[in-house]
């Protein structure tokens, strides 16, 4: 059940302008949009993290508009930020009803499922309650037509935006839709996905082939709903989103980078497949805050023609030959390139093309030095990385 995601953004620039922003993977949920301040990190040495945990809470390092959602002897707890435990319903009854709480939307209502039935695939609930932080229970669902459910193909997810916070719902054509904060039907159960990406929703029904599947784009602002020709939505292969307007469409058999403000191609659909970059960087290096932070770059993009890999740029320029077996970002500014032979070669971002002129099989670095030696077919080369002066070979 802890596949969901989560993502707040952070905007940065390298020198070569090369943007990205982060992201987390997380449970069930999925946070848009640092700006919302849905989401925030908390240091897990704060007086009130050391509070809660001292009291046997296991408590994240993040809250959700405003709130932990604990875990204390099997049972979920929530608390605001001051420390506060809140004195609800839900928190008091021990017995086998595995209740459950969900994350609070920015009104201050969380669904509260009461018992799951499992099914030989997945779980079901179908009886559940809205409550308010004070402990009111504000609407209940009984033997609903709409329900939550997880398991195989889980479908439930709680999402948070700028323009409403939602929790996904199935119904019994095993088709989701979304539940709003005050326990109204947002978007009718008739699709088979539901995505986010911005002011944007994806709904998707699935054809008999995947050239037959439907993309439905939901502007929240306008609440209009327009029904495209696209065939699939990409937003990662995380099933998450981001608040950039930039979004990975498929059209014609073809993917493209798509901008939903202008609705125009940024990267012409041409491509067999098209991904986003990510990596790994550290933030905040040398001081207590210091971090591993996984990143999604904006920029660049990894394509692909049949068997060939390539990088192109959202000016449309190829930054990598589309000729290559597989692309990995490396590092924060270069892509580690592999060749069909199985050979590697270094492609510097920031001087925009290979670094060495060879590929090669291993690589040795001399340290504090320029030279490097490459091991390319049964021989080493020794050379230096600067002015590509070659010493010997051997």
């Amino acid at each position: 059940m802890k596949k969901l995601l989560f993502l707040f953004s952070f905007f940065s620039t390298f020198s070569y302008s090369q943007n990205y922003e982060t992201f987390d993977k997380s449970n069930y949920f999925s946070i848009v949009s640092h700006k919302s301040s849905t989401l925030k990190r908390h240091s897990e040495k704060n007086e009130v993290h050391k509070k809660l945990s001292s009291n046997g809470y296991d408590v994240p390092n993040f809250s959700v508009n405003g709130y932990y959602l604990m875990q204390k002897a099997g049972m979920s707890f929530l608390a605001d930020t001051l420390g506060n435990v809140l004195d609800i319903p839900t928190t008091i009854d021990k017995g086998d009803n595995n209740w459950e709480l969900f994350y609070p939307s920015k009104k201050g209502t969380f669904y509260v499922p009461k018992g799951w039935s499992d099914g030989s695939e997945s779980s079901v609930c179908k009886n559940f309650d809205l409550y308010d932080t004070k402990g009111k229970i504000i609407k209940s669902f009984r033997d609903s037509d709409v329900y939550f459910k997880f398991g195989v193909g889980r479908s439930f997810m709680q999402i948070f935006t700028n323009y409403g916070d939602f929790i996904t719902v199935t119904k019994d054509n095993k088709k989701v839709g979304l539940l709003d904060e005050s326990g109204n039907i947002y978007i009718e159960p008739l699709y088979d996905k539901i995505q986010h990406n911005g002011k944007y929703l994806f709904l998707i029904k699935n054809g008999e082939t995947s050239s037959e599947n439907e993309v439905t784009i939901f502007d929240m602002t306008k609440m209009k709903k327009n029904i495209t020709t696209f065939e699939n939505v990409k937003i990662l292969e995380f099933e998450n989103n981001f608040v950039s307007n930039k979004v990975i469409l498929k059209s014609n058999s073809k993917y493209g980078l798509y901008n939903l403000d202008t609705q125009k191609w940024i990267i012409q659909n041409t491509y067999d497949d098209l991904s986003f970059f990510t990596s790994n960087r550290s933030f905040n290096s040398g001081t207590k805050d210091a971090k591993f932070q996984e990143v999604i770059y904006t920029d660049i993009f990894l394509v692909q023609l049949e068997n060939n890999k390539g990088v192109v740029d959202t000016s449309n320029k190829i930054v990598v030959p589309i000729e290559f077996k597989n692309i990995y970002f490396r590092g924060y500014s270069s892509l580690e390139v592999y060749n069909h032979e199985g050979t590697i070669n270094i492609f510097g971002l920031p001087e925009n093309k290979f670094l060495y002129n060879k590929f090669y099989s291993k690589k040795y670095d001399k340290p504090n030095t320029d030279i490097v030696g490459l091991k390319i077919g049964n021989y080493w080369e020794l050379f230096n990385s600067k002015t590509n002066e070659v010493y010997f070979t051997f």
